[in-house]
C-alpha cells in the first residue's frame, strides 16, 4: 500500500493543540514534546500500515479503528484507498 495522505478533523486538531498546552503547564515541556512526538511517529506507521490499529466502531459509511499513540493519547481514525482521516483523539488525562 502506498503512503496515504493524511487529513486531520478540526476537533482533533483543537483537541491535540489544546491538550498538549495543558500538558506542558501540568506536566512539563518535555511530556508534552514526547506526547507529540509519538503521535507523529503513530501517524506515520499508520499512514503505510492503516490496519495496524483495533477497530473501534462503525457507521453505515465507515469503520473507524483506534490506537494508543502514547499512553494517555487515542487516535481515533479511519481511512480509504488514499487518505488518512484522524476522526478524533482521546485522553485519559483531559480538560474538557
Amino acid at each position: 500500500m502506498e503512503c496515504l495522505r493524511i487529513s486531520i478533523s478540526k476537533k482533533a486538531l483543537y483537541r491535540l493543540n489544546a491538550q498538549s498546552a495543558w500538558y506542558r503547564e501540568n506536566c512539563g515541556s518535555t511530556f508534552a514534546k514526547t506526547m507529540l512526538e509519538n503521535f507523529e511517529k503513530t501517524l506515520e506507521i499508520l499512514r503505510t500500515m492503516p490496519t495496524t490499529g483495533k477497530k473501534h466502531h462503525a457507521t453505515d459509511k465507515h469503520q473507524y479503528y483506534a490506537i494508543m499513540a502514547h499512553k494517555k493519547c487515542m487516535v481515533i481514525y479511519r481511512y480509504s484507498q488514499t487518505t488518512l482521516f484522524v476522526a478524533d483523539i482521546l485522553f485519559t488525562d483531559t480538560i474538557f
